[in-house]
Order: C-alpha cells, then sequence, then structure tokens
C-alpha cells in the first residue's frame, strides 16, 4: 500500500493552511506542530494546541524562533516554565519564560547559573531580597548581569563592600556610578589594595593617584586638586590631545598637535608635520 505524504508535510502552503485551520484533533494538530515542512503551519498549529508537554517541546527545540514564540507563550505550567528557561534552544525564548516564572528559588538558580547572560539579568530584575542581590554582585564576572544585581542594592555600605573586592576593570568602573556616598569612597580609598580601584575613586572625587609616589590628592578647601602631588611633589597631568590643521594646496595639509591638561591647562610644545590628503 503506498504511503500517501499529509498535505502539510509538502511544500503546498495554501493546502496545508485549509488542512490546519480544519483540523481539531489535538494529536493531529500536535503532529502538525512538530513536523510540518512549513514554520507558518508549524505556528499556526501551535496556537491550536493545549497540551503543555507538547507546547514545551516545540519552544525549546524549533529552530524558527516565532513558532517558537508562539508555543513559549501559551505555556503556564511552572515546572515546563523553568524546564523551557534552562534549556530551550533560543535565547529569547529562555528570557521569555523566566518573565512568567513566580518561584523564588528557581529565579535565584537561573539568576547564578544560566549559561547565557541576558537570561541572568532577566531573572536578576525579578528578584528583590537584597541578601541575593549581593551573592550574585560578588560572584558576578558579566558586566550587563552584575550592572542588574547592584543597581537594585540600596545599602551604601554594602555596595562599597562588594567593590573593596573587585579585581575586574570594567566591572569597578560600572560599580562606582552606583555609589555615590563620598564617606564610602574615602573608605575604599583607605583601605584598597587595588591600586586601578584607588585611582578610579579618587577620580570619582576629583582627584587622582600620584603615578610617582602612588598616594591620593584630592581637592581641598573647594579648590580644584593641583597637579602637583601634595606628598613628592611629582607633576601629573591629566593630558588630552589638541589638534588643528590647515590646508596648505589640494594634496597636503599641515598638521599640528599638542597635549592640554584638562586641570591645570599646561600645554605641551606643539609638534607639526605635513601630510598628503590625495594620492
Amino acid at each position: 500500500m503506498r504511503f500517501i505524504e499529509p498535505v502539510w508535510m509538502t511544500s503546498n502552503e495554501e493546502k496545508a493552511l485549509k488542512k490546519v485551520l480544519k483540523e481539531k484533533n489535538q494529536k493531529k494538530i500536535a503532529q502538525i506542530a512538530t513536523m510540518a515542512y512549513s514554520w507558518r503551519i508549524r505556528g499556526i498549529a501551535a496556537e491550536k494546541l493545549i497540551d503543555q508537554h507538547t507546547l514545551a517541546d516545540i519552544a525549546k527545540n524549533d529552530k524558527v524562533e516565532i513558532v517558537a514564540e508562539v508555543a513559549a507563550k501559551k505555556i503556564t505550567e511552572q515546572l515546563i516554565l523553568l524546564d523551557i528557561a534552562q534549556n530551550a534552544f533560543g535565547i529569547n525564548i529562555r528570557e521569555m519564560a523566566v518573565e512568567k516564572l513566580t518561584a523564588y528559588g528557581d529565579l535565584e538558580n537561573i539568576a547564578m547559573n544560566n549559561s547565557f547572560s541576558s537570561v541572568r539579568v532577566a531573572a536578576v530584575n525579578k528578584l528583590n531580597d537584597q541578601s541575593i542581590l549581593v551573592s550574585i554582585a560578588k560572584r558576578e564576572d558579566d558586566i550587563d548581569v552584575f550592572n542588574a544585581a547592584i543597581k537594585k542594592l540600596t545599602d551604601q555600605s554594602v555596595i562599597a563592600e562588594i567593590l573593596i573586592n573587585l579585581t575586574k576593570k570594567s566591572i569597578i568602573d560600572n560599580a562606582l556610578k552606583y555609589l555615590p556616598d563620598e564617606k564610602q569612597i574615602m573608605n575604599i580609598i583607605e583601605h584598597t589594595k587595588n591600586e586601578y580601584l584607588a585611582s578610579r575613586a579618587l577620580n570619582k572625587l576629583g582627584g587622582y593617584l600620584c603615578s610617582a609616589c602612588k598616594k591620593g590628592n584630592l581637592p581641598r578647601n573647594g579648590n580644584a586638586v593641583s597637579c602637583i602631588c601634595e606628598h613628592c611633589n611629582a607633576e601629573n597631568h591629566d593630558f588630552k590631545r589638541g589638534y588643528d590643521s590647515e590646508t596648505l594646496n589640494n594634496t597636503t595639509e599641515k598638521v599640528t598637535t599638542w597635549n592640554e591638561c584638562k586641570r591645570c591647562g599646561k600645554k605641551t610644545d606643539r609638534e607639526t608635520d605635513i601630510r598628503f590628503t590625495d594620492w
């Protein structure tokens, strides 16, 4: 007996669409949703599906994100959502599942252990327990997840405690944005052994770390910090590059560059170069 291929397994979308729209049997709809040749037909079938486990299978495994999204939107069972958040092929599908999760323990586990940083961020955004957020910030090496956790912390002393133990430069820079308390920043400056952290904390207060003696310099009595170190008299300029150009003719220009301190205005000698503008 010759096998007759179901119309939904062919590339004829018009006939397949008529079939899926008329179909009422859930088992057959499940077959279409998981096996149809056209992703559009699979998506339409998924819209008609009721069984949560079949929907989960589609959400986790269909390589066409639109189809997986259709299935994920229909899932409500928490254990199934947890499975999708942990195992779905698509990162966006995992994030969708996290948004629908309600169990705090599940969210904490995902926030700390999911292999995709954006999924961890989605979980962190649903957490409010300060101790959990502190744990995440202390161990997290991804800047987006770290920011998601630290921006929800309310105790400045806790943020300072986290900061003083950080080593990754990009994480340090971002963490300082969430620490406006000058007393806490001063405490970090006084106690940290991390030269980069000390330097960035001093910068936040308008000061700098001397490049010669490695001691801090801060503004005094409402005045801007001096570029001459108060400890060793070494010069510490914060130079920016100055640039000027003058067109000489159609093919050349005269370029002048110099360095100018952003704090005291001191300028280095100008250097001039002739450059060709048209080869």
